[in-house]
């Protein structure tokens, strides 16, 4: 039998020794009586996290397009990196939006045309400062 001090132990909370994963039993990363530690979140929070993603990132973008607008010299290396990496964040950020299942599908492609200007809206604010 696993004692609640096992539990401590193990890294688990208890809150009695006949249940030892009582905190869990109201989680919704368990289905039923099943054992199974992920994350799962609830459409909600799906939504607000990939509004949350799409500011952070939407920011990062902004300023990469700032630092390519005032880029001299260094302006073709710098262009070539962040075409790929501009690529690989947009794929990253697309599959999120897909996963929150968003009730409108004009929102998600609303979301993926504001993430599409947001690096050019950088590089002419870079080259309107420089």
């Amino acid at each position: 039998m696993v004692t609640p001090e096992d539990d401590l132990v193990a890294g688990h909370l208890s809150l009695s020794a006949e249940e030892p994963h009582g905190v869990h039993r109201a989680s919704q990363a368990h289905a039923h009586d099943a054992h199974v530690h992920s994350l799962v979140l609830a459409d909600a929070e799906k939504t607000m996290t990939t509004y949350v993603l799409e500011l952070g990132i939407a920011s990062h973008s902004i300023i990469i397009g700032l630092t390519l607008g005032a880029a001299r010299d260094e302006f073709r290396t710098l262009f070539i990196a962040l075409c790929f990496h501009q690529f690989f964040e947009g794929l990253a950020l697309s599959t999120v939006v897909m996963d929150a299942e968003l009730s409108k599908r004009a929102v998600a492609i609303g979301m993926v045309i504001f993430y599409s200007f947001t690096t050019p809206i950088g590089i002419a604010l870079g080259i309107g400062i420089n």
